[in-house]
This record gives C-alpha cells, structure tokens and sequence, in this order.
C-alpha cells in the first residue's frame, strides 16, 4: 500500500526541515552569527512538532512509552536542579529519538528516496563549507599528541566543522543507490573529513572511516556495482591522481602526523586512558538510584576526564556511560538494546539497503567509544532512522533499488 497525497506532503515536510537545519549548519562555517544558532533550535522545535504530528495520525501507538520516558527525565532534570542550558540541549537531543518511529510499511520507499536525495546534494555544500572554513581559519596538522586540532585563527570551532563533514561516513555506504554526480561529492567530504581525522591524531574518527570503506565495498561487490567499467575506472584514477598530489604537496606534516597517529594507537594498552579515569571517579560517587535510573535531563559529568570542574560539562567522554549520566542503566539498555535488536532484523533480512544502514548502527557505535554522538544532530537523527528502518523490515517485502526509485513518480495510494 502506497502513501496518500496528505502523507507525501508531511514527509516532503519532515525532508525539508532537516535538510534547512544541515543547510544553517554549513552556514555557522561562514558565520557566527548567534541568529543562525537560534534558527537551528527554532527549526529543531518545528522538526519535532510535525514528526510527532505524522506520527500520530499514522502509527500513534508508537508514542505510549516515548513521551512518558521523556517527561520523567526532564521534570528529574528540573528536580534535581540540573542547569537550565544543559537541559535545554538534552531536550533537544531527546526529540531527535522520535525518528525511532518514522518509517513505517507504507511511506519507507518515498521516505528513502527523499532523504537520500536530498543529503546526497546538500553534502556538497558542506563541502565547499567545510574546506572553506579550514582555509579561512588555517588549520593545521598536529605537532603534538596533546594539541590535536591546530587552528591559526583564536575563534575556530572544530565540533560545527566536524558535524558538518562527519555525515560522510554514513552517506558513503549509500553511495551505489545514487548518481555519479552526487558520489563524487559524497566521495570528496569524505576524503576531507578523513583528512581532518588523520591531521587531528582521531583514533575513532578514523576506525569509523574505516569501517564506513569496508561496508561501501562490500555492498559494492555483494551488489554487483564495483566492476571495471569506464567510469568506475576514471572515477577511480581520478581520486588516485587528486590524493598522490595531495600526499606529494603535504609529504612532511603527513609523515609527522603519521608518526603521531601510530604512537597514539601502539600505545593504547600501556597510556593511562582518561575516559576510564572519569568513569570510575563517577561510577564510585553515583548511587544505586542514580545509576539505575540516571541523574536526568541537563546532568553534568563534574569531573571531566578526572579533574573537578565547578559547572562540569554535559556529557561523559564514553557514549555509554553519558547515556548512564543522562538515564541510567535503563535509558542505556533501551537505546542500545533496540540497536542491537535492529542490527539483527537488518542482517537477517533480505531487504535492500540492510547492510547500507547495518553500517549506520555500527560506526555510531564504534564512535561512541571515542566520544559520545547523543549531542551530534545528524548523527544521532541517521543513527534513529536506522533503527526505524530495522523495525520496519517486518512490514515490508524486498523493494527496488534507489537509484531505480529516483525515477519513480509519487507514491500515492
């Protein structure tokens, strides 16, 4: 069964709005403008009301336990005293997780349609946006294990950059279903990105670039679209001539970058880790009530990497301990629990695109282990649709590929 008129026009909606807030973000790159900053959390409000608005009046049985979950932990933020800011952020964060619930047996052809295409074209202003920001702010390649992201310019702000070009990593194993246009730019953010990672000595961010190639060729083969046609080999001579050039002009900070990165990496098991340091500091001062059910909304980690902070920040530096802070053992199995449930609906489905978004679950939580993503946007949204899409998979029998459904006119009913 296909999708009504009124439902096309509410996932045309739901599409736009999260592409205008990708669109504001590559906008902070070229300006800092606290007005740009408020119209993201303006349109992160709107997003919320019309997904809960479709949500409802297709499949407002998915609801029962999202919004009483969400109202306990933020009147326990309220409680508890948790400052204003902090809960303010992890509210929005909270109303990211409601496209656990967007896909469903009648809207999930158009809705992949429309995501892909649209991310797959906006990633190249990230892009321009991205490399721009890196040029004007004159980043640089570490000379130090403990000075990593090395910006010329005072007011450089790594975090925005890395949200932007991060969104790669999980758009690369997509990369078959679309056109060779939009693979390029896919391909290119990608390289930057990896780029970054490398010249920033970033441990995850580079296991996850690597495990992002790994799945894009084995959907590649498995598919059957890696073969030696013409332009799969020109494409590929092409990013093979643009990277030794690169390599050539960029040989020295390469090499010490390099040299960097593997003391970091052979020295994994020996170093004192400060995630671990922080963790255990928590973990020996929380109660048995805060542990099991979390300190709430707004919750701040009050020794960030072992040493005391008055305000503290809003997050622990390993994913599963912040959603711990946040929510406790509970909120951790409920999220990772339903990850882990979708990675086995994917694999064991027949289903297209099971192993493209399998892939999504995986580095997300390969990076957690690095640095929690809940506070990344597009990550934890990505990371939402693709649990959504594993429980759907019930409902719904093999589809055609994407890039035959880039074709297809409207779904209607």
């Amino acid at each position: 069964m296909g999708m009504n008129r009124e439902s096309v026009k509410a996932v045309n909606r739901i599409v736009s709005l999260v592409g205008v807030i990708y669109l504001l973000h590559c906008l902070t790159l070229i300006s800092n403008s606290e007005i740009i900053k408020y119209s993201i959390y303006f349109f992160r409000v709107s997003l919320f009301i019309f997904s809960v608005s479709y949500i409802i009046r297709y499949s407002p049985s998915l609801l029962w336990l999202y919004f009483p979950l969400i109202l306990y932990y933020l009147l326990y933020g309220i409680i508890n005293g948790n400052w204003i800011n902090f809960i303010v952020l992890d509210l929005l964060s909270s109303f990211t997780l409601i496209f656990i619930f967007l896909y469903s047996k009648n809207n999930y052809e158009y809705l992949n349609v429309k995501i892909f295409n649209m991310f797959s074209s906006l990633v190249a202003i990230g892009f321009l946006a991205g490399l721009y920001y890196l040029i004007a702010h004159g980043f640089q390649g570490s000379t130090s294990i403990n000075e990593r992201f090395v910006f010329s310019s005072d007011d450089a702000d790594y975090k925005i950059l890395l949200t932007i070009l991060k969104i790669s990593l999980l758009l690369l194993p997509f990369i078959w279903y679309v056109s060779y246009k939009k693979r390029f730019f896919i391909s290119a953010t990608f390289i930057l990105f990896l780029g970054v990672s490398f010249l920033a000595l970033s441990r995850a961010d580079i296991a996850g670039s690597l495990l992002s190639i790994i799945f894009t060729i084995f959907i590649g083969i498995r598919e059957r679209y890696i073969s030696f046609r013409p332009k799969f080999i020109a494409t590929f001579i092409l990013f093979s001539l643009v990277g030794l050039i690169a390599v050539e002009r960029n040989l020295d900070t390469l090499n010490t970058s390099y040299e960097l990165l593997k003391y970091r990496i052979e020295n994994v098991a020996e170093e004192v880790e400060p995630r671990d340091i922080e963790a255990e500091i928590y973990f020996d001062s929380v109660s048995t009530y805060e542990l099991i059910l979390g300190k709430g909304m707004g919750a701040a980690n009050m020794d960030p990497f072992g040493r005391t902070s008055e305000r503290g920040i809003m997050m622990m530096h390993r994913g599963e301990n912040n959603l711990i802070l946040k929510g406790g053992i509970i909120y951790l199995l409920l999220i990772y629990g339903m990850a882990i449930i979708a990675l086995f609906k994917l694999f064991r489905s027949k289903v297209d695109y099971r192993y493209s978004w399998a892939s999504v679950i995986l580095i997300y939580l390969l990076l957690e282990r690095g640095h929690p993503q809940y506070s990344d946007y597009f990550m934890l949204l990505f990371f939402c649709l693709a649990i959504s899409f594993a429980f759907s998979i019930k409902s719904f029998k093999k589809t055609n590929k994407l890039k035959h459904l880039n074709r297809a006119p409207y779904l209607y009913k």
